[in-house]
């Protein structure tokens, strides 16, 4: 290349129809080295791959000379299937292989290609040769040859045997601990949302960021639903492995479109890491994915439109952050981006209600993101063509200055920093937004207080109410309205690592629609670790109210995925699994205090004991739940029994007491 700013996607060497010599010249500017994301960046991670046609079978060999001592893992797929992964560990030195590793490609046209698939490694290969056998490759090298492997963790469309989220830690320490870490599954407020009900096939369907193992920081995009019918999760789906990446920025967000099909937009990383939209292969199936678009995206918030199409409000680092929105009819075909608002850099949350697209955002003084206040709102009702203000006033976008009308609260006056969390809607079509306000960016009592608000549209003027304090501005929650009165489910109780992000959920209730609030639930307490980015799903349906993770913000734990519902009973997913689909694990910070299992009004005798965590047998046999079939009860206390057999909290005698108790019951028959 010979501009700067130039490098393209994809880099091409034909050498069909080019004598030796004109290839080896053509070849000649050619790399040697294989990159990972973090030593070479973005525009050097890329695989090499390496497409030829033969009439008969041939050999490629691979000589590898030589392998950075931070170590190097490089994947090798043939036609775009795994085939086989070579390994070196960190050393003192640099890694000496100079071995021809070798593979038989097959007759006809085939494509090998080439990935380093972590973070560092930089492998040096000085030749790759085409040969008739193994026979025929230079016999002065020592040989190795590849065979398939079966398919390692996190590959696309595969699954996980277990719900495992992603933890991390921005490095940013200050007195208090790290400015925002822990399990991040959920995170950010800005990728939305991450979970839709399908009241058509009784599922709501979710995404998350994942990782290969507890231990492990490597973020793989997930994707499952919960079937409220049966009370089961399937074993999760990898859509997207971020080779290289162990960034929850890079978390994705989902959509339904009209036709059932699910669609997740992975979020990128300015121009470093690029995002991408998968859609399903079938509709309503998290099972295949097909990727669509990879581009420039990051904080990807869509939604599916009837009768118009998605709407994907996102954010470009184009002067900062800056905000976006694309649209589509369907999925395959957008528009270009415009840009809505760019003055120092913003975050947003928004929401649909029937036509209409509203956003809040706040701005970033100087750039800043530690910097960030105020708090703008914008709408639209004809798919961006016109963006106003609540009050109808008509907006010159895009945004360029501090001082617009989209201006509600300036909250710069009175030096107060604002973390947007979450905007809904009355049932009037009249928008709130959720955010917390601070006197400070770091962790810690200097940045006290830091207040949960609702600033809410009432049809002719803006509203403001305080909800709550907590003592974190990353803890975060979901704003909903239930017909009657505004919720808000979140960490905003203090957690076992107090001043870290997130902490104990709790569910909050206004009256005088927003000007008064109230605790109602307390929905964990005593926990192991803080919870964190309750997330709210499209059209929600209990069980499945809100979706969040936990994790030790101040250490690398594994971090759990939960679901809870309105009521206050929540569950966590099975971090490992065995069996292809399972009941999620009902938790409890005050167990049933029955003396036997009872279920519906069947005493099985069996003593009523902790089964899992705080969680009694009663409560895990879930016959509170509205079950909408006898055979999915019946399989539900079949599959839990089984698993407390396992662990050895129940006698196999005891299991068959409580199926028979099951039995006699008749939970399920008003299905």
């Amino acid at each position: 290349m010979t501009e700067v700013d130039m490098v393209p996607d994809r880099w091409t060497l034909d050498l069909r129809d080019l004598t030796p010599e004109q290839a080896v010249a053509a070849a000649e500017g050619l790399s040697s080295r294989l990159y990972g994301s973090h030593r070479g960046g973005s525009e050097l991670f890329h695989p090499l791959t390496l497409v030829a046609h033969h009439d008969e079978a041939t050999v490629l060999g691979i000589f590898i000379d030589a392998v950075s001592r931070d170590g190097a893992v490089l994947d090798l797929h043939l036609d775009g299937a795994f085939f086989h992964r070579l390994t070196w560990p960190s050393a003192n030195q640099t890694h000496r292989p100079q071995t021809v590793y070798w593979l038989t490609v097959p007759a006809g046209e085939h494509a090998v290609s080439v990935q380093i698939a972590d973070q560092a490694g930089v492998v040096v290969v000085s030749d790759y040769t085409i040969a008739r056998t193994a026979e025929d490759l230079p016999s002065d090298r020592p040989r190795e040859e590849l065979h398939q492997q079966p398919l390692p963790p996190g590959e696309p469309n595969t699954t996980i045997a277990g719900y495992r989220g992603i933890w991390f830690a921005l490095d940013q320490v200050s007195e208090w601990g790290d400015k925002y870490s822990g399990g991040l599954g959920t995170y950010t407020m800005k990728h939305s949302p991450l979970a839709v009900h399908a009241a058509e096939v009784g599922k709501t369907f979710f995404v998350y960021g994942g990782t290969t193992a507890a231990d492990e920081r490597h973020l793989l995009i997930m994707a499952s639903a919960y079937d409220h019918h049966h009370h089961r999760v399937p074993q999760p789906t990898v859509v997207h492995n971020k080779i290289g990446v162990n960034d929850p920025h890079d978390n994705a967000s989902i959509a339904l479109d009209g036709e059932g099909y699910v669609w997740v937009f992975i979020s990128g990383r300015a121009t470093a890491r690029p995002g991408y939209k998968y859609r399903s292969a079938e509709p309503y199936s998290i099972t295949e994915f097909e990727q669509v678009t990879v581009e420039e995206m990051t904080y990807p918030q869509p939604r599916w439109l009837d009768g118009q199409g998605f709407v994907n409000l996102f954010t470009k680092y184009s002067g900062g952050r800056e905000l976006y929105w694309e649209t589509s009819a369907d999925g395959v075909t957008w528009s270009p981006g415009h840009k809505l608002a760019g003055f120092g850099g913003h975050y947003q949350v928004s929401e649909v209600h029937g036509k209409r697209i509203v956003t809040a955002f706040d701005y970033h003084r100087g750039g800043n993101v530690d910097t960030r206040t105020n708090l703008y709102v914008a709408t639209t009702d004809d798919l961006g063509q016109t963006w106003t203000t609540m009050d109808g006033r008509v907006l010159d976008l895009p945004l360029t200055g501090r001082d617009n009308p989209a201006l509600v609260i300036d909250y710069e006056a009175s030096d107060r920093l604002v973390y947007v969390k979450d905007l809904n809607f009355d049932g009037d079509g009249n928008p709130a937004v959720l955010y917390v306000t601070s006197s400070h960016h770091q962790p810690g009592p200097g940045g006290d207080p830091r207040t949960w608000e609702l600033t809410r549209w009432n049809g002719t003027a803006w509203q403001t109410s305080e909800i709550t304090t907590s003592d974190h501005n990353y803890d975060s929650g979901s704003l909903y309205f239930d017909g009657e009165e505004w919720l808000v489910y979140g960490p905003t109780g203090s957690g076992p690592q107090p001043y870290q992000t997130g902490g104990e959920m709790v569910l909050w209730r206004s009256t005088g629609l927003g000007q008064s609030w109230t605790p109602v639930l307390q929905v964990t307490e005593d926990s192991e670790y803080n919870h964190s980015y309750a997330r709210r799903p499209l059209a929600q349906a209990d069980p499945f109210f809100a979706l969040w993770a936990d994790g030790d913000p101040t250490e690398l734990t594994e971090s759990r995925i939960y679901f809870g519902d309105s009521q206050g009973r929540y569950w966590s997913l099975p971090t490992t699994m065995t069996e292809a689909v399972t009941s999620p694990r009902r938790q409890s910070h005050q167990p049933d205090q029955r003396r036997t299992v009872v279920i519906g009004t069947q005493d099985s005798g069996v003593t009523n004991r902790i089964a899992w965590g705080q969680s009694s047998v009663n409560d895990v046999i879930e016959d509170d739940l509205d079950w909408r079939s006898r055979d999915a009860f019946l399989w539900h206390v079949d599959d839990v029994s089984t698993r407390l057999v396992q662990t050895g909290t129940l006698s196999r005698r005891e299991r068959l007491d409580l199926l028979v108790a099951a039995r006699r019951s008749r939970i399920g028959e008003q299905a």
